[in-house]
């Protein structure tokens, strides 16, 4: 269940995506800390598999800025879109 539930924590992003069936999550600084390096890694991965290595890659980087504002500001939060897929399955096991 954690596993699945740090979908959420690598969905961070500012950049637009454009996907027909677009969603947005949230995901609060106090959530992203919850999660070991290998959960992020294993999330990594199964981003890769539903939405491809292009998108897995572009939540890295937003995921690793949001720890990084974490670290200066503990009460920060960031949204991100992402496809309707990995919105739903983040979405399942919040």
């Amino acid at each position: 269940m954690r596993r699945h539930l740090f979908l959420s924590l690598i969905m961070i992003a500012v950049i637009p995506f454009s996907v027909s069936n677009a969603a947005t999550l949230t995901i609060s600084c106090q959530e992203a800390e919850q999660y070991s390096q290998n959960e992020v890694n294993s999330i990594y991965n199964s981003v890769s598999d539903i939405d491809g290595e292009s998108e897995a890659n572009r939540l890295w980087n937003e995921y690793h800025k949001l720890k990084r504002r974490c670290a200066r500001q503990p009460t920060a939060s960031a949204t991100v879109n992402v496809s309707a897929e990995i919105a739903d399955l983040a979405n399942t096991y919040r």
